[in-house]
């Protein structure tokens, strides 16, 4: 029987964490530093130590060139982390590869392209033991970018960015439902992805629009209670309570109207309720009392 709760934890990063120190400096101690601010070392405080981490770069054009990437940054933040490459659905249903799986803490999918991403993982073995161990286990599953953007019920394919939100801009696709009535989008402020996600909601009206800046990322933990980490901000929008909208006869590329998108702003000490639809204030030093 599936339990009422996963056990496990679920991680989305907005992308382009701090892989690389912001100011090259010969001081290693001052180079640490820079990692300890950015969303990775974040990551490692959601495990024990020295946990066994796979990256799954599948998503990339040049899987050695990000899985080399991400040995090296994991190294400077004294972790080690192995790399899986799999290139197509026999790759994803390797049982070596299952048994990986089977051992780590955590699994970590990179960023690329979202859609080849889904097409080899979909239903493969590898994907089933990811997440029956994110379910009756304690499995941190981390997702960047295009690795964050398979994780919802729903995910943005074709996407345009466009200052005014206009009809057209994005399609959506079904994606791995791991959290259900939930659409991400990463990059979110960097690359003005505001008009993505509010069409998305248009199109999906029941979904939560997750929109994560980058170096920064959302911990999900009983598979609804969200809280933010990193460096950045969070943007969740609320489709369900749109009074009013000219999206059903508008033409493509016209520009809409939508009344009463709900829209919050995280960043870290806040969190959200993805079940209740609720805000929540962590920490409450941090809490304005009017």
């Amino acid at each position: 029987m599936k339990p009422l709760v996963p056990n496990g934890k679920l991680i989305l990063i907005g992308g382009k964490e701090a892989r690389k120190p912001e100011n090259k400096v010969s001081d290693n101690n001052e180079q640490k530093a820079d990692f300890d601010n950015g969303v990775l070392m974040e990551i490692l405080k959601e495990v024990d130590e020295n946990p066994v981490i796979e990256v799954i770069p599948m998503a990339s054009e040049d899987q050695e060139e990000v899985g080399k990437m991400y040995i090296d940054t994991f190294a400077k933040l004294n972790q080690k982390a192995n790399v899986i490459f799999m290139n197509n659905s026999k790759d994803a249903n390797n049982p070596a590869f299952v048994e990986r799986i089977e051992k780590a803490d955590i699994v970590f999918l990179t960023g690329g392209d979202q859609k080849k991403l889904f097409k080899y993982l979909h239903e493969s073995a590898v994907l089933k033991t990811i997440i029956q161990r994110y379910e009756y286990e304690d499995l941190v599953i981390v997702g960047t970018s295009s690795g964050a953007m398979v994780m919802g019920e729903h995910m943005i394919i074709a996407g345009e960015s466009d200052e005014a939100v206009l009809k057209g801009l994005i399609d959506t696709e079904d994606a791995f439902n791991i959290i259900p009535n939930v659409v991400i989008d990463t990059h979110f402020l960097s690359r003005g992805r505001f008009s993505r996600l509010a069409e998305a909601l248009l199109i999906n009206n029941d979904d939560i629009g997750i929109g994560i800046c980058e170096d920064t990322g959302v911990v999900i933990t009983e598979g609804n209670k969200l809280r933010t980490i990193g460096s950045g901000t969070v943007v969740l929008m609320e489709g369900s309570n749109i009074k009013s909208s000219n999206y059903l006869y508008a033409k493509d590329k016209d520009p809409l109207f939508i009344e009463n998108l709900t829209i919050h702003v995280l960043a870290q000490g806040a969190g959200y309720d993805l079940q209740r639809r609720k805000f929540a204030v962590l920490e409450k030093k941090m809490q304005v009392v009017h």
